[in-house]
């Protein structure tokens, strides 16, 4: 091989060499781009996830409100020739639900669960708490 041929096989290989880091760099920017639009679909499934488990969980209330119904309107029409019902509620106070039952001729609270002096002694419970534990030492 003559010194000239040497030179341009040399030549030739800088030439391969310059054009394949040049191709390394676009595929790497292409990677780049491609992981970026990949990262940017799984947060808007991760968000459509979010968004569907919120409704499920909505749905799923809403079917627990109707079932709950259903079951006192069951519980009262059985209750019926007792000359009871029984009524629901929730006091504020102390985050409580209750449930009276009720004569239905002269709608006195035959009984109350948990009794009244039950739900005081709950929020009376909570203030202790929250002045032992609220407080800024």
């Amino acid at each position: 091989m003559s010194i000239s041929q040497v030179t341009n096989q040399q030549n030739f290989t800088n030439l391969q060499n310059v054009g394949g880091s040049e191709g390394r760099q676009d595929s790497l920017s292409q990677d780049t781009t491609l992981t970026q639009k990949v990262k940017m679909e799984n947060e808007k499934a991760a968000q459509k996830v979010q968004q569907e488990g919120t409704h499920v969980e909505k749905m799923q209330e809403q079917v627990q409100k109707s079932q709950l119904k259903e079951l006192v309107d069951n519980m009262n029409k059985n209750l019926d020739p007792f000359n009871t019902s029984l009524k629901f509620g929730f006091e504020d106070k102390s985050d409580t639900y209750y449930v009276s039952v009720i004569d239905t001729n002269t709608n006195d609270v035959i009984r109350k669960f948990p009794s009244e002096d039950a739900m005081k002694l709950s929020v009376k419970m909570k203030e202790l708490v929250g002045m032992i534990f609220d407080q800024k030492g």
